[in-house]
Formats: C-alpha cells, sequence, structure tokens
C-alpha cells in the first residue's frame, strides 16, 4: 500500500480509500489511440444546437463542462465531471430506463 493510500484511510476513512482505488483505475488510462481521439473530440467540438434524438445526461456540478444544454437531458443532482464514477449507483439505476425512452 503506497503512502498516499494509508494517508487517505488514516484521515478520511474506507470510503475514500475505495474511492481512491477507483479514480485510479479510471484515470490511469493511457492509451495513446484513444487520449488522442478524446483530446480531439473536446477541442474540435463544433455542435451548436442538440441534437434531437440524443438524451443528454448532465451533472449540476460538472466544473469542466458547466451545465448549458439546451436538449432532452436528464441533470444529476450533485453530479461532477467524475460521476459515472462517483454516481455509479444512479447510473445503475437509470441509464437503462434513459436508453429504452
Amino acid at each position: 500500500m503506497s503512502n498516499i493510500d494509508l494517508l487517505a484511510k488514516y484521515a478520511f476513512g474506507e470510503t475514500v480509500k475505495k474511492r481512491v482505488d477507483l479514480y485510479k483505475k479510471y484515470l490511469s488510462v493511457s492509451d495513446k489511440t484513444y487520449l488522442d481521439w478524446a483530446i480531439k473530440q473536446v477541442v474540435c467540438w463544433d455542435q451548436e444546437e442538440p441534437h434531437p434524438d440524443a438524451t443528454y445526461i448532465h451533472g449540476d456540478n460538472d466544473a469542466v463542462f458547466p451545465h448549458s444544454c439546451g436538449g432532452n437531458c436528464t441533470v444529476v443532482k450533485g453530479g461532477t465531471h467524475i460521476m459515472v464514477i462517483s454516481k455509479y449507483k444512479w447510473f445503475n439505476e437509470n441509464l437503462p430506463k434513459l436508453i429504452e425512452a
């Protein structure tokens, strides 16, 4: 166990330690092809209007992409940029209904 892991567990408890482990897992993606694609998608985004067939899921507390969706948008209370990790229970419960809609 690293010093950061020990510090997180000691200072914040087991819940934070589990969250740190999740962050490490999902934020450690280093595949060059994926990272090049992801950066291009953000930098070259040019969609001015919401796509009429899309369902948007947005956190109300996302500092990276502040909520500005005007289309068919579901706003997740307390959702941040990493809400697919931190709000996984919400996604497990609601995503099937949103996909079927």
